[in-house]
């Protein structure tokens, strides 16, 4: 598949893969454009317009809302072991996302380093 097929969920998803195609972080993956076009053309993601963009190597699935504006809430993290349904986004900007799940990782048992997250061009 290509990039710009991606495109289509709108300009969030877009900036994502500008800037995170395939990033590895010790906390989970982003993943490549192929990989995040064929999980979220599967249920329960695209019954409920989310385009699933990552994962935490757990339970947890990193999902951004699809068809929706910049300055709204987009992004969510799904513990799918936990919640049976996905509850609403709770992050406006992908580095709120990548922030918050690298406080975690460093505030649990699993961190052996501490990992920082800033904005990149």
């Amino acid at each position: 598949m290509s990039p710009i097929s991606a495109w289509q969920y709108g300009p969030v998803v877009e900036e994502i893969y500008k800037k995170y195609n395939g990033m590895v972080f010790p906390f989970g993956t982003i993943y490549p454009i192929e990989k995040a076009m064929e999980m979220s053309s599967r249920s329960p993601f695209v019954e409920e317009k989310w385009f699933c963009f990552g994962h935490d190597c757990f339970f947890s699935f990193w999902l951004c809302k699809k068809e929706i504006e910049e300055e709204d809430f987009a992004f969510a993290i799904w513990d799918h072991e936990m919640q049976p349904v996905i509850e609403e986004p709770a992050f406006k900007r992908l580095e709120e996302v990548l922030d918050y799940l690298a406080k975690e990782y460093n505030s649990s048992d699993l961190d052996e380093c501490n990992v920082v997250i800033k904005e990149c061009d």
